[in-house]
């Protein structure tokens, strides 16, 4: 399997298909009054088809999560990563917005003829500062009318946040830490961060190898130094991970 474009796309996915993990992040972002009554998170399909271009585009991920009270029993999150700040965010998840809800509506709406919600969660981790408007309505600079332009999306610099606070699991924690540490933008240095990352991957050691190929690749240190932390951090299977991160760099290495 080829690896992702880039050591963040990595350590996002890795983040986004640990069902506990992703299941925290939800309910760490959302408004506490979502988030407290999340019952269950699954995996939505993430390929969205573009009827303008005839072809599928593809959001970092899409969750259906079901809510246990209340009028509303279940919403959408689709969730974007940033390393750099990007103008164009809120035109690219509106745009997988209205792909979604069109897709929800030749799927049959409720009784109402409503859809379900749909909640754009863009998580930002680069070291330049996020000041790209949160509404669509800001964007276009449309004033105190809205002329029915109300998307709004979540937009969380996650810089701010002290890395302990980044999440409730400390899986999602250290894969949040290790994207904004190459990105630049956690303070500290790489050895402190990474015997704290690998430290809070313990329990998990197939995650802490992807995790340890990807911050190879970032190089923000070497192979020898970065072998000698995991080791450090978790004797029992530092050996394993290791050599599993070994065998897939190699692995990738011939391939590319």
């Amino acid at each position: 399997m080829a690896m992702p474009r880039t050591p963040h796309d990595g350590l996002f996915k890795l983040l986004t298909d640990h069902p506990e993990a992703v299941a925290a992040l939800v309910r760490d972002y959302l408004p506490a009054s979502i988030a407290k009554r999340v019952a269950a998170v699954r995996h939505a399909d993430n390929r969205l088809l573009d009827g303008l271009r005839l072809s599928v585009t593809q959001s970092d991920c899409l969750l259906e999560v079901t809510l246990d009270k209340g009028e509303q029993a279940l919403v959408y999150v689709l969730m974007e990563h940033k390393a750099h700040p990007d103008p164009r965010v809120l035109f690219q998840v509106g745009g997988y917005v209205l792909r979604l809800a069109e897709r929800l509506t030749l799927q049959g709406a409720d009784a109402a003829g409503a859809l379900p919600p749909i909640i754009p969660l863009i998580l930002y981790h680069g070291k330049a500062q996020w000041d790209i408007p949160r509404s669509l309505q800001t964007l276009l600079r449309t004033g105190k009318e809205s002329f029915g332009m109300e998307l709004h999306a979540l937009a969380v610099n996650l810089g701010e946040r002290p890395v302990l606070q980044l999440s409730s699991h400390p899986y999602a924690t250290a894969l949040l830490y290790a994207m904004l540490h190459i990105s630049g933008t956690a303070e500290g240095e790489s050895y402190e961060a990474l015997v704290e990352i690998f430290g809070l991957l313990q329990g998990d050691a197939f995650l802490a190898a992807h995790t340890a190929t990807y911050v190879r690749t970032a190089g923000i240190v070497d192979t020898d130094s970065l072998e000698s932390i995991i080791r450090q951090v978790n004797p029992k299977e530092g050996g394993f991970i290791v050599d599993t991160a070994t065998r897939r760099l190699m692995s990738q290495a011939k391939v590319g």
